[in-house]
């Protein structure tokens, strides 16, 4: 058997074992795609542990820290988004994303749903790679369910401005209609920002406001854009409350 080079960070629970790596006896694993046992990415879990192998690396993390450490990133983020909605014990799916053309590149979608609200965040499976600064989330209808949909852009707008109308006036209705940071996109096309899961709302305000329309053509929602990917389940868990 080769040798085996092995890294472990303690604060993260993570063993990174690269060349032969080996699949625990009593692990339950789904494969992506689910049907090819051969694939060359796949994750298990044991009781205690969450392995993920993407293309010859293997990730191995303490279930409950990389749980908890997750629960922490969430729960960050909709304290700072949507303080209204308790997301106690909400249910978090993890997903993996594999492009086709470079199954190396496989990231993690952690979709998180109450009987409320549904969202989805786009990152990497690593915990230290998790910057709170650098959110990525898709809002998805309750109706919608991923990977048929991968939502909208958190609190982003695109609105595209009347043409022989002033840049001034635009950006003044907008303010009006409660949009902010407002910049120009491309072309006549301006992004602007609400408040997460208003963006719905945010966009039929403007369309039902009579004033609005002198100055602005269209306004929608900002759709999230995937890359070509296989993806599957592979873990489920309730998010921890941080109380």
């Amino acid at each position: 058997m080769k040798e085996h080079f092995k890294k472990i960070l303690a604060s993260g629970g993570l063993f990174l074992i690269m060349g032969n790596s080996q699949v625990y006896a009593s692990s339950q694993c789904t494969y992506v795609p689910a049907s090819e046992r051969n694939s060359t990415v796949y994750a298990c879990h044991t009781e205690n542990d969450y392995q993920f192998e993407i293309n010859g690396a293997s990730l191995i993390y303490d279930k409950n820290t990389y749980q908890t450490n997750l629960s922490k990133y969430i729960n960050t983020w909709v304290k700072t988004s949507d303080s209204l909605t308790n997301f106690k014990n909400a249910h978090v799916e993890l997903w993996l994303s594999v492009p086709e053309l470079n199954p190396s590149a496989t990231q993690m979608r952690a979709l998180i749903t109450t009987n409320q609200k549904k969202f989805i965040m786009f990152l990497s499976i690593r915990p230290e790679e998790w910057r709170t600064q650098d959110y990525n989330i898709g809002i998805l209808n309750q109706n919608e369910s991923y990977p048929q949909s991968y939502g909208v852009k958190a609190t982003s707008l695109l609105i595209k401005q009347q043409q022989n109308t002033s840049e001034d006036g635009f950006v003044t209705i907008l303010s009006e209609n409660g949009l902010h940071d407002i910049t120009k996109f491309s072309g006549s096309w301006y992004q602007a920002t609400t408040h997460a899961f208003g963006e719905s709302a945010a966009v039929k305000k403007v369309m039902k406001s009579k004033k609005a329309q002198q100055y602005v053509e269209k306004i929608q929602t900002n759709a999230v854009v995937e890359w070509i990917a296989l993806r599957e389940l592979v873990f489920s868990f309730r998010l921890k409350s941080q109380d």
